[in-house]
């Protein structure tokens, strides 16, 4: 790999655990929205008037319940809880802007929202009564006419919330269709029992808050205590249960001894058990049929997987959480083009007004095309200009924008970019963070420093910021200051696998000196990824310290990280490649020809690539070679294609091996001057092509290739002698002609 590759992908790597979560104020292109486009809506959970602590569950209650039945509406677009909740993250919101009519319009705007509803309830003794407010987000006013309340029985807390979901309907400026009506009351009626219902939000939100997965378990097992019926509970239990399942798969090589002894059924059992249970009561629940593309995704079982995605996706095409494992499940498919998956999507109903969905598949294609040699960012590019309209205040779409710059070093964009995104986000810490690192990738080291410190002063213990902040300094060459704080940080966290992969990818930075110092610790970040997976994946630190293998030439350590790399789409493309050239290292030419092979068939488009046709007829003669060592023309092809691949030590090999079994050969010996003119070998050149037109006089290439030799040196007769005899044979040969007048003029 070299280092004009290397350098920006370093800085890349360090920010693209941002892309798969989060979601420019951009020039992007002036792209006409569409006039049917759904209504964009986010609902902020409710306030409690009342203040009592134990009601406050109801904040949730009607902003989720009001949430999942109005989705179902094709004239709305809601966006979710769990793109509100990262988006209050990010931006240091306190609970206070949720209800503050001020901070509506920038939350709406950091969402890609057109109208925020601000909500407020009060319970007083078995009653309640709720109120609801509409804030144009375009215009930052109240839409008092569309105000409206509801008030009952506390027992009557679904019907209430129903007959609020459907003033909200009425009351904003779209049309629902009858079926659109019924799809959205049958979500309120779920359950009868609050008790059930007040645990399945609790479930969701332990989920959203990424604590462990059993968290959440005992949560929703705790609903269906309530309500053994209580289809969502069970779908949520199903959910958890497939990413445990999945996570253990990962983790077959952990001893029981480390906590992950199974009793009873196994994960994949019961995510199984409790998705078809919910199924059984609702099959309408995306989220059940997600978790069971899940289970069959990480069963390995692909086909299965697509299927099972794409029928959550067709129930409801704008959930993010069935997008979200359509998209997962697609991008495991063979021949997979995320050009094609946008065209798939839309096939299927998603809404591609929606900036969260364009930003999400630009993030997966970040991803995706991030560690290819020769990456595709076109479309990204495009997705997230588009997606910048609609979320213009949002600086995490240009932070996604930053990654796709960097690593196609358009070093003066990103940095003016950089500047621009410092403005939007000059209170997030998390967002400082972000353009930290991406200053220091520029080799902006001071910046970089300025822009971390000013994110610490907000956040003072802050542990990834003060990651960051070291790595910062090892780029300065502070290598003192540097090691101080990672050593306060080791201490501080034993075994972090951030910090670990951090110095891993710090030291592989720094060069070839400080390589064995990046194997070291990126080692230690695998060893204690199981334990601490800190929003990296495993495939993610193999594909690192295979790199730092491949620069050590450790093909023996590389080949089973490039092997076991093979599982994971992100990756596979490049390890088929890397495998093919450790195995013809290895002389196992059968096998470098399969794995090159195997990567034209996932790589649709390769072949088109002339340095991929050049690899892969390289291949291709290495394997015919070996079946038959003593064959001149294969050799010669063999010379040949490795002079055009610039791997002039093969060149020579082949070449040598062929002439010394036909010295006759003119190719061969017009091949070998060639290389050796690449070579600036004058002499060697000027012997090989003297004897190929000594032994073919109307070989055109040679006697013009000779000319050059004698003029590169100052060899002025001779080299006018062979022009003229190029001309001879070819009169209309025009670099001859010229090469021949600067001669004469000389």
């Amino acid at each position: 790999m070299s280092k004009g590759f290397l350098s920006p992908l370093l800085g890349l790597v360090l920010n693209l655990t941002y892309f798969a979560a989060l979601p420019l104020s951009a020039q992007a292109a002036q792209i006409e929205k569409s006039q049917t486009s759904p209504l964009r809506v986010v609902i902020l959970p409710f306030q409690n008037i009342s203040a009592n602590k134990d009601d406050a569950w109801l904040s949730d209650s009607f902003s989720e319940s009001l949430t999942m039945g109005l989705i179902k509406v094709e004239s709305l677009q809601l966006i979710e809880r769990s793109q509100l909740g990262q988006v209050m993250k990010e931006q240091q919101f306190g609970q206070s802007a949720l209800v503050d009519e001020s901070s509506a319009p920038m939350l709406g705007k950091l969402l890609g929202a057109e109208v925020v509803i601000l909500g407020s309830f009060q319970k007083v003794g078995t009653e309640l009564q709720a109120n609801v407010r509409f804030v144009r987000v375009e215009t930052g006013k109240i839409e008092r006419k569309w105000a409206t309340q509801v008030e009952g029985s506390f027992q009557d807390l679904f019907r209430l919330q129903k007959d609020l979901a459907r003033q909200l309907i009425a009351q904003m400026p779209v049309k629902a269709s009858e079926q659109d009506v019924q799809k959205l009351e049958k979500t309120f009626a779920e359950t009868s029992s609050t008790d059930a219902h007040r645990f399945y939000l609790e479930g969701l939100q332990k989920q959203r808050m990424g604590l462990p997965p059993q968290e959440a378990i005992r949560s929703f097992k705790a609903s269906l205590a309530a309500d053994p019926n209580y289809a969502l509970a069970y779908a949520g239990l199903a959910d958890a249960y497939s990413q445990l399942a999945a996570k253990r798969r990962q983790l077959v090589v952990l001893p029981p001894a480390q906590g992950f002894q199974v009793k009873g059924p196994g994960d994949e059992a019961l995510a199984e058990q409790y998705a078809q249970q919910a199924l059984a009561l609702n099959p309408e629940l995306p989220l059940a049929w997600s978790a069971l593309a899940r289970l069959e995704q990480s069963r390995g079982n692909r086909d299965r997987a697509l299927e099972l995605s794409t029928k959550a996706m067709r129930i409801n095409p704008r959930d993010t959480g069935a997008q979200s494992a359509y998209i997962e499940t697609r991008i495991q498919q063979a021949n997979i083009d995320i050009k094609a998956l946008r065209a798939d999507l839309k096939s299927l109903g998603a809404n591609f007004d929606d900036p969260w969905l364009k930003f999400n598949l630009a993030s997966i294609g970040i991803l995706q095309e991030a560690f290819r040699m020769q990456p595709d960012f076109g479309w990204i590019e495009k997705l997230l200009d588009e997606a910048a309209l609609d979320l213009p205040e949002n600086p995490f779409v240009p932070l996604a924008k930053l990654g796709v710059l960097v690593r196609l070093q358009r070093n003066d964009e990103a940095l003016t970019l950089l500047k621009r995104v410092e403005q939007m986000g000059a209170e997030s810490p998390e967002v400082l963070n972000g353009l930290a690192s991406f200053y220091n990738a520029l080799g902006q080291h001071e910046k970089a420093l300025e822009v971390i410190d000013r994110a610490l002063k907000i956040s003072p213990d802050d542990f990834d910021l003060l990651v960051e902040k070291a790595d910062i300094l090892s780029g300065m060459q502070d290598f003192e200051a540097s090691e101080k704080l990672y050593q306060s940080l080791e201490a501080r966290r034993p075994g972090d696998t951030w910090l670990e992969f951090s110095r891993g990818l710090m030291y592989l930075g720094l060069g070839q000196a400080y390589l064995p110092k990046s194997q070291e610790y990126l080692k230690r970040a695998l060893a204690h990824w199981p334990q601490n997976p800190r929003n990296l994946s495993r495939t993610m630190i193999l594909q690192m310290l295979g790199t730092v293998y491949l620069m050590q030439d450790a093909l023996n350590e590389a080949r089973p990280i490039y092997q076991e790399l093979l599982s994971d789409p992100s990756y596979y493309g490049e390890a088929y490649q890397v495998l093919a050239g450790i195995y013809a290292s290895e002389e196992n030419y059968a096998g470098a020809l399969e794995a090159f092979s195997d990567y034209l068939k996932i790589d649709s488009q390769a072949m088109q690539n002339p340095e991929k046709q050049l690899k892969y007829r390289w291949f291709y003669l290495l394997k015919a070679w070996n079946e038959d060592e003593q064959n001149v023309n294969i050799l010669n092809d063999l010379g040949q294609t490795a002079i055009q691949l610039g791997n002039y030590g093969g060149a020579r090999r082949f070449l040598t091996e062929g002439l010394r079994l036909a010295p006759e050969n003119p190719t061969l010996q017009y091949n070998f001057a060639v290389l050796a003119m690449q070579e600036e070998k004058w002499p060697e050149a000027q012997s090989a092509l003297e004897k190929a037109v000594k032994l073919r006089p109307d070989y055109l290439k040679a006697w013009f290739n000779l000319g050059l030799v004698y003029q590169a040196q100052g060899q002025k007769t001779q080299a006018r002698q062979a022009l003229q005899r190029v001309l001879e044979l070819d009169g209309s040969h025009t670099e001859a002609r010229a090469q021949l007048q600067i001669l004469l003029k000389q």
